[in-house]
């Protein structure tokens, strides 16, 4: 039986590194020099080497914080269901991305001189060198790391920062390397300390790609996929939790807001559940392979027909790192015409406020009329018999009174050839979800 633990970490929501981009005037030439394919992630090939689209984090705002080091050092990370590496910016990079030296603006307070934390080994009086590196590619550029050990730290954060407002263009580089206890955003992030593992392998940053990781929010990404995913073999960070015994049982869950603030975004509560964050049965659904969080897919339905796309069987991945619902590539034209959709791309309309069109495919948005959103029909996937429906509330986008679908299309198929669904924050929002690792089974419950 699942008991609530004692282990939460309230998510917060920021600005998606697609609006910091596009404030800043890049978002456009990024998106037109990079290849697109929000399913890139699952792509890869008999040795497992993992070539991880950065666009799938573009939208996402929804971040926690973490800890590492002694004494601590604080890092905003993504939580993402969709990768296995735990990695941070570290001093020993020196691009843009991973300076604390770029000036944001907050709403009610002069102007900030900071960007990223960054690990500073010397700090640490727990830390050992690894030595080892291994490389991901980010499609506009590389991420490099060099592996190290220390104290991991999972904290309930107390107070959050969020910067607002403007943001300006990158720099040309990285003047100075200094970590966060040195920042002005040191002494606004109190926290009580939950989960610890010792000696802990993890990713220092040797070179970030400035687009788009300048712009990001979070600091850093911890992975939460399975252990046979993570490039270079390296533990993960649940399953030093688990060696550890810092988990009350070896599940975690996750709630996302429907209506996320600066102070508040969600939950990811480790060890367990939390049953005041859903309602009704949880509809569990086995993984049908040990690598993404996937699930298999028996039938989609638009409104009260059943397209019989997943007649031959179809697969989604589980994804907190991705922030949209992906469709299949061959199925999105049927989709856009039963929902009323229309494909735009670049300078169709000023008020396009999440993305463009690269390489003549992916990155497309789809508009719809704002005064027909109540007449769209709901959307539902059958998962393991159960129905779970997604109202257009849910998937249809609102900004500024410019709708679009909070949907693209996805080109890789699912390893064994299915067509391949990514069921991202917006699914998500809707559904309460359970990661069962013992089980190796994924639930849903609706979300309260």
């Amino acid at each position: 039986m699942l008991t609530e633990p004692n282990r939460v970490i309230k998510l917060k929501k920021a600005k998606s590194i697609r609006e910091k981009m596009r404030e800043a005037g890049v978002l456009e030439d990024y998106l037109k020099k990079i290849k697109y394919d929000p399913a890139k992630k699952y792509d890869f090939g008999d040795n497992y080497v993992v070539y991880e689209p950065i666009t799938n984090y573009l939208d996402s705002f929804y971040f926690g914080e973490i800890s590492i080091g002694t004494p601590p050092q604080n890092f905003l990370v993504l939580f993402d269901t969709g990768s296995s590496n735990l990695w941070v910016p570290s001093t020993y990079c020196q691009t843009a991305a991973c300076c604390e030296y770029g000036t944001r603006v907050a709403q009610s307070s002069p102007a900030r001189r900071i960007n990223h934390a960054a690990f500073q080994p010397s700090d640490s009086s727990t830390f050992v060198y690894n030595g080892q590196s291994y490389t991901i590619s980010y499609g506009s550029g590389a991420l490099s790391v060099v592996l190290g050990y220390d104290t991991l730290r999972v904290n309930a954060p107390h107070a959050i920062l969020v910067f607002l407002g403007a943001v300006t263009p990158a720099p040309a580089g990285c003047p100075h390397g200094r970590s966060l206890g040195d920042s002005p955003r040191a002494d606004l992030m109190s926290h009580i300390q939950n989960i610890t593992v010792t000696n802990q392998e993890f990713g220092l940053s040797t070179n970030e790609p400035t687009e788009p990781f300048y712009y990001a929010e979070f600091d850093g990404i911890l992975g939460m996929a399975y252990p046979s995913l993570a490039v270079g073999g390296t533990p993960t960070a649940l399953q030093g939790m688990l060696q550890q015994n810092q988990l009350t049982q070896p599940v975690f869950s996750f709630y996302f807001s429907r209506q996320p603030t600066k102070y508040y975004g969600g939950e990811l509560i480790l060890g367990g559940i939390d049953t005041q964050l859903f309602y009704g049965d949880i509809v569990w659904a086995p993984v049908t392979q040990e690598l993404y969080w996937q699930v298999a897919i028996d039938e989609f339905a638009i409104g009260q027909s059943a397209t019989g796309w997943c007649s031959q069987g179809c697969q989604a991945t589980v994804d907190t790192g991705t922030f949209l619902l992906t469709v299949p590539e061959n199925y999105i034209d049927s989709f856009l015409r039963a929902v009323g959709a229309q494909a735009t791309s670049y300078g169709v309309s000023a008020g396009d406020d999440l993305g463009v069109r690269t390489e003549q495919r992916g990155g497309l948005r789809y508009a719809v009329d704002c005064n027909n959103i109540q007449n769209m029909p709901a959307i539902t996937f059958v998962i393991n018999g159960a129905q779970l429906p997604l109202y257009p509330s849910a998937y249809v986008s609102n900004s500024n009174g410019y709708c679009t679908l909070a949907i693209e299309a996805t080109y890789v198929p699912s390893p064994n050839g299915q067509p391949l669904w990514i069921l991202g924050d917006v699914f998500l929002k809707e559904y309460y979800t359970i990661f069962d690792m013992a089980n190796n089974r994924v639930g849903f419950a609706a979300s309260a």
